[in-house]
């Protein structure tokens, strides 16, 4: 019970700090008035590429409805655009603009800032322990992940 406690911790820091680090890049950069739920759409549709809105609520177990207002929200905020498939001109496929690369590439650069500092608590033989560590945990999480998405 120990351990799940202070990973309790660990993730509600990690919640205080990304708030804390995206609110000032939102300022610095002009990326103002996103959601975390919006920075999870542009992070997924990251992930696949450029999804239709069928693979983008299948994979976020979300309707389809809410996707299209989600990406409706998100392109007209510049962030995303909607490209007409070529083999079916019924279907739309979502596409990361350059606003939204952008905000992508600084929001990484948050989660490098956080783990930097993460890292600068263990000293070298530690963070080799730690590696170990981690690497099993993103396995496990992984694993987690790809069961979900089959479901």
């Amino acid at each position: 019970m120990q351990a799940e406690k202070l990973l309790e911790q660990i993730i509600e820091y990690f919640g205080y700090e990304f708030t804390r680090v995206n609110e000032e890049m939102t300022h610095l950069e002009d990326f103002s008035g996103l959601t975390f739920a919006q920075i999870g759409y542009l992070e997924t549709i990251n992930r696949l590429g450029h999804p239709s809105v069928t693979d983008l609520a299948s994979m976020l177990k979300i309707s389809k409805p809410s996707v299209t207002v989600a990406v409706q929200k998100l392109c007209a905020g510049g962030y995303l655009k909607k490209v007409n498939s070529c083999s079916d001109k019924r279907t739309w496929h979502i596409h990361l603009n350059s606003r939204g690369k952008r905000f992508l590439d600084a929001h990484k650069k948050c989660h490098a800032a956080v783990a930097k500092t993460v890292a600068g608590a263990f000293k070298e033989t530690e963070r080799k322990q730690l590696t170990e560590m981690l690497e099993k945990l993103v396995g496990h999480i992984t694993a987690e992940r790809k069961k979900m998405e089959k479901k």
